[in-house]
């Protein structure tokens, strides 16, 4: 009697370990699908205010001289924003989104995501700035 005893004890163990390696398995790849999660709506944030800025330049500068358009850029929490020859970047730690413009005259004087953000035709160059 005490064999079978002895035995039970065994593949308890057994079964208990089963179980452990299946629950942090299972919590390692919960872990690795909510950090692509994250990056994932962090890549589409990015995406998101590059079209935006990109679509309002093209509306200001096709407007022509004096022409003015105001978007809230909605983006990532601290992403950065810039203007490198013909194309709006927007970019954070974990992605980036290139949106060709079509103009390189720009005169970026600030603008972040999360704000809203003015732009100006002044005889073919556009200025923009945040104004929150």
């Amino acid at each position: 009697m005490a064999k079978t005893k002895g035995q039970a004890s065994a593949e308890f163990i057994v079964v208990i370990i089963a179980l452990f390696t299946i629950l942090f398995t299972s919590f390692a790849v919960s872990q690795i699908f909510f950090n692509t999660t994250d990056s994932l709506k962090d890549k589409m944030a990015t995406e998101r205010a590059s079209d935006t800025l990109a679509a309002a330049i093209a509306e200001t500068y096709t407007a022509g001289d004096g022409a003015s358009t105001s978007v809230y850029l909605l983006g990532p929490q601290g992403a950065n924003v810039s203007i490198e020859g013909n194309s709006v970047i927007v970019y954070t730690n974990v992605s980036i989104s290139i949106v060709p413009i079509p103009t390189s005259n720009i005169n970026l004087i600030n603008a972040s995501t999360n704000a809203q953000i003015s732009l100006t035709n002044n005889n073919g160059s556009i200025t923009i700035n945040a104004s929150g």
